[in-house]
């Protein structure tokens, strides 16, 4: 995973990808996108007041969770290649693929962990409608919303024309895709709500100033 762009999609021809990834910053490589989400995470349990009603046994899966819930990603059997699928291409042939290579990954790094461990980071990364699995889901959003708000702000900065509007794309349909469901999540997860709370300005400045055909 390392040194392989995520977002690439929307990566410019003419962009290398060591550029898209200074763009973009540390959530632009899959292999640190991990490490960052590791550190959303913690940040996130710090902020809870009890909303999630979760204890640390369970705390400390989502910790693991974030550490490999991309190993998945890490190879594909039919390309030989490995790579992140945006929220908006993954297919359900996909997660299926994903799930399986996850599960060859971790029982060859963590092969000892005993059986309910793994059931359960298993469950919290691929269940989103479980317990952990919608805790892990708000955190990942608030990932994807984070890059969102980096893009768009890299947008006002560039004077490429076609690094911008790929940009504004980015931001647009990244935060079309994710601003929903984490106001749910916010009426019940304070991590959430003050995250929202914090970058409305600039979710709010996204809506106003993007072009609202690259919302379409």
């Amino acid at each position: 995973l390392s040194g392989k762009p995520r977002w690439n999609m929307q990566r410019p021809e003419h962009i290398t990808e060591q550029e898209w990834c200074k763009v973009l910053g540390r959530d632009a490589d899959n292999l640190d996108h991990m490490i960052l989400s590791h550190n959303i995470t913690e940040h996130f349990l710090k902020r809870d007041d009890g909303s999630l009603g979760i204890g640390d046994t369970e705390r400390n899966i989502l910790r693991m969770a974030a550490v490999c819930h991309d190993w998945g990603e890490s190879y594909n059997p039919e390309t030989g290649l490995g790579g992140d699928i945006s929220y908006e291409s993954k297919t359900p042939e996909d997660s299926v693929q994903e799930l399986e290579m996850f599960r060859t990954v971790f029982d060859h790094i963590f092969g000892e962990v005993d059986v309910k461990t793994k059931l359960l980071i298993e469950a919290t990364i691929f269940k989103k409608d479980s317990k952990l699995g919608m805790v892990f889901d708000s955190i990942e959003r608030i990932g994807y919303l984070r890059v969102a708000i980096i893009a768009y702000e890299s947008s006002k900065k560039t004077q490429d024309p076609v690094l911008k509007g790929n940009l504004e794309w980015l931001a647009a349909g990244t935060l079309s895709n994710q601003i929903l469901s984490l106001m749910e999540y916010a009426a019940d997860y304070t991590p959430v709500q003050e995250y929202l709370e914090a970058v409305g300005p600039s979710i709010n400045e996204m809506f106003e100033h993007i072009n609202s055909d690259t919302f379409a």
